[in-house]
């Protein structure tokens, strides 16, 4: 006689893990449409992208990516930073082919060689780490993850940094931005945080992307950008 097949009965660990894993993915599909907005606003005038969080943000993004899944161990839990990747390339092309962008400064350059800089930093340190210890010691994956956490966390202030041109545009009245991109890139991040804290493994450093350069960032531009009044979307 053959029996019924036993359910799968998956541990509290494995609940959150996978809860984790969804609202991350989740948090990266929500930071695609605050993507596709912004490219909807730009098209239809409403936003000037600034060169220094866009283009010239665009190897910050980078890094910030290479880091935030070294820290994790998880691609799917990195979403959000990978959707970052590809769309702040795709915004920063788009921008430059219609012509839709402001003039980059000296500021937008330094802010570029400082994310350079820490990538190199990170990467040599890391390759040096992995020098020193065999493939199969026991704090290897640990010892790497802190060194990508601390990465992680100095290339936030290069993100921070990125976008005060953005916001000093908006602030004296050059800079032009619609906010409801980025609200829902704010949430997205939000989400994110929400996702870390369901599976939380105690490491403070996980949180430094989502808070700084999605909540504190991208919120700020929202709050100044809803306060300057820019027309409604008319393409």
């Amino acid at each position: 006689m053959v029996g019924l097949p036993v359910p799968q009965v998956f541990q509290p660990s494995q609940r959150r893990a996978a809860l984790s894993r969804q609202l991350a993915i989740l948090a990266g599909v929500v930071l695609g449409c605050a993507y596709s907005l912004y490219l909807w606003q730009t098209y239809g005038k409403q936003s000037t992208p600034n060169l220094t969080t866009w283009l010239i943000g665009f190897p910050t993004a980078l890094v910030n990516y290479l880091t935030y899944t070294r820290l994790f161990r998880d691609r799917s839990r990195s979403a959000v930073a990978l959707v970052a990747v590809g769309l702040t390339l795709l915004v920063a092309l788009y921008a430059l082919w219609a012509g839709a962008f402001t003039t980059p400064k000296w500021y937008d350059m330094f802010c570029t060689v400082m994310a350079m800089a820490i990538g190199m930093i990170w990467y040599y340190r890391r390759q040096w780490l992995l020098l020193q210890l065999s493939p199969d010691a026991v704090d290897r994956e640990e010892k790497e993850r802190y060194l990508a956490g601390k990465a992680n966390i100095t290339l936030q202030f290069v993100f921070l940094a990125s976008f005060l041109p953005t916001l000093y545009g908006l602030w004296l009245g050059t800079g032009h931005e619609y906010a409801l991109a980025w609200f829902v890139a704010t949430a997205a991040y939000g989400i994110q945080i929400l996702a870390i804290r369901v599976d939380w493994d105690g490491r403070y450093s996980s949180f430094a992307f989502p808070v700084i350069n999605g909540i504190i960032c991208n919120g700020a531009v929202a709050v100044l950008a809803a306060f300057h009044h820019a027309p409604a979307i008319s393409p």
